[in-house]
């Protein structure tokens, strides 16, 4: 689906950014703020707090880490997994449309190739959080602890002048260890 909508988004754009004047959208998904909050971090505390109830308080979150743990068992244990993966994939969407449409409010224009490699960054924050690659367990604050460990990173290695390739490296690196460390 990335490719086909990367495509699409190539095609209308005929491959050029579009700029974004519209101050409502930005000052709502990034230059504003909410009761003294930046936007962003307004964002990323409503979205945690509607995971954290989500994975952690409902039925549909024990759902979820029965069927990432043992989908045969919790098939026989009466979870409907298809239907838990399909909710799983619409809720990761609409937090990455979120997340699109954040970082074309940061950058005040919309460029299909914004996110690009952006993939390997969130991965990262997932798994230095404790959330296991096979299934089964995680949580929302370790995710976001990640991302934050992640983005300290990220804003360190820039600073020191690494290039992006070096950059890429580091957080090929810490993945590989945090992968490790988490079979064990």
């Amino acid at each position: 689906m990335m490719g086909i909508f990367s495509g699409l988004a190539f095609t209308v754009t005929n491959t050029m950014p579009v700029s974004i004047i519209d101050d409502e959208f930005n000052g709502l998904f990034w230059n504003g703020s909410i009761w003294g909050l930046p936007v962003p971090v307004a964002w990323t505390v409503l979205i945690a707090a509607a995971g954290f109830y989500l994975l952690h308080l409902s039925i549909f979150g024990r759902s979820v880490y029965a069927t990432g743990g043992n989908v045969v068992a919790a098939q026989f244990s009466g979870v409907r997994t298809n239907r838990v993966k399909i909710w799983a994939f619409i809720f990761s969407s609409l937090t990455a449309s979120l997340a699109g449409l954040m970082l074309a409010a940061r950058s005040s224009g919309a460029n299909p190739t914004l996110g690009d490699g952006l993939e390997l960054d969130v991965i990262a924050a997932v798994i230095v959080g404790g959330t296991s690659l096979f299934g089964g367990y995680g949580s929302v604050p370790g995710s976001v602890i990640g991302a934050i460990f992640i983005g300290i990173v990220q804003f360190g290695l820039l600073t020191m002048g690494y290039t992006t390739s070096i950059q890429q490296v580091i957080k090929g690196v810490i993945i590989v260890v945090a992968v490790s460390l988490n079979r064990r």
